[in-house]
């Protein structure tokens, strides 16, 4: 009988999703895959040494320093309002996410989606995968709407993503 690790990397080999296998302290195992196929964003799977009857799904983006520097020029109520919106606009995903902004300058931001062991399935884990990308997505999508695009990261994420790898 396979592991969970053996199952879902063979559903990601099997799509042509699976990047790689990495160490993590907090983790039993961390699966790394490129989604969509062939793309540079990084989904990670992770089953934490906390709760091993699970795995998450998630992206972790660290934000660029042109960004973050487009939020200081900004006013605190400004700064607020924008991470506001952006919470309103990732509630409406199945997910859970957080964000770390000092000052309210955002840094970093979270996002995950948890698929019990009873309930994992080649298609649970697809769906995980695609809503989590589609809420970097629309997170993406506000933050160049509210910040007006300009970056100089260069990068093919517009406005200066950088996924990390959990």
């Amino acid at each position: 009988m396979q592991t969970m690790k053996e199952k879902i990397e063979s559903w990601l080999v099997e799509e042509g999703q699976f990047n790689r296998y990495v160490e993590h302290p907090n983790a039993n195992w961390v699966l790394l895959a490129n989604h969509p196929k062939n793309q540079p964003t990084t989904v990670s799977v992770i089953n934490p040494k906390i709760s091993p009857d699970r795995v998450l799904v998630e992206v972790s983006v660290t934000i660029a320093d042109d960004v973050q520097q487009l939020f200081q020029k900004l006013t605190q109520p400004q700064r607020e309002r924008i991470l506001r919106e952006l919470s309103l606009e990732l509630n409406r995903f199945p997910i859970s996410f957080g964000m770390i902004h000092p000052q309210g300058i955002l840094r970093q931001l979270v996002l995950q989606h948890e698929i019990f062991s009873d309930g994992l399935t080649k298609h649970a884990l697809f769906t995980a995968i695609q809503t989590v990308y589609k809420a970097f997505l629309q997170s993406q999508w506000l933050l160049q709407k509210e910040l007006g695009g300009q970056h100089t990261s260069g990068n093919d994420f517009g406005i200066g993503f950088r996924p990390s790898e959990s």
